[in-house]
């Protein structure tokens, strides 16, 4: 080897060691396809304008910092995701992967509760490439809230879920006790209404919708047993 390529080596190895690899985060490794994969779920087909959103694991053991474990769950292990979908026919539209504080800390409107940003981040990315309104949402007591359904409102989104009566914003009359097979309602100006109900045990609906009323239905006694 001569002088000159002996310069050139030393250089290229100060050069290496000079240089200083990008920060990694969790999901880094694969946040490029699953980005692509989310945005071709909306390419050939429009979901609504019945939706819902939800949780759910995709299944897999590989060792990655944000591999989910849920031992109460039929897919115990694997990645997290929160999931926009078509309310008749379940096609996921829209998806975001939990990577823990990392998706917290990108998500928009940071004033608001977790729970309402993802929602508001999965209806944004399918607002984007179907515009329109007069979508209907169905959530769990997990998202419903009376702050996500003054936020979505807005965009003329309509909302039904149950809900739990120590969200945030929700009328203390909500909390008060009912006796069995009793029904209250509490509505909040033109925004939405609560409804709460007893049977075996208290629970609550909250919707934005007009077109509410109660069904009586008869259980099975397969049913019956189960709640036993």
């Amino acid at each position: 080897m001569g002088e000159g390529d002996r310069r050139r080596v030393e250089g290229d190895r100060r050069r290496l060691k000079s240089g200083r690899r990008q920060p990694s985060t969790r999901g880094s490794e694969i946040g490029d396809v699953l980005q692509y994969i989310d945005a071709k779920c909306r390419e050939h087909f429009r979901a609504g304008p019945k939706i819902c959103i939800d949780e759910s694991t995709v299944g897999f053991k590989d060792s990655v910092s944000f591999r989910s474990y849920y031992p109460q769950k039929s897919t115990k292990s694997g990645m997290h995701i929160y999931a926009l979908a078509d309310y008749q026919t379940g096609y996921i539209s829209a998806f975001e992967p939990c990577y823990g504080s990392t998706t917290t800390d990108s998500l928009s409107c940071p004033e608001l509760p977790f729970t309402c940003q993802i929602v508001l981040q999965l209806l944004q990315k399918v607002q984007q490439d179907t515009p329109g309104s007069g979508y209907y949402l169905r959530t769990d007591r997990f998202y419903t809230s009376p702050m996500l359904a003054e936020e979505i409102i807005r965009q003329k989104i309509l909302l039904t879920g149950p809900v739990m009566p120590n969200r945030k914003q929700m009328s203390q009359q909500v909390k008060k006790k009912l006796n069995k097979s009793e029904v209250a309602v509490y509505r909040k100006g033109d925004s939405y209404m609560v409804l709460p109900w007893r049977d075996k045990r208290q629970v609550a609906m909250l919707t934005s919708a007009d077109n509410v009323s109660m069904k009586e239905v008869t259980k099975t006694q397969q049913e019956e047993s189960d709640d036993e």
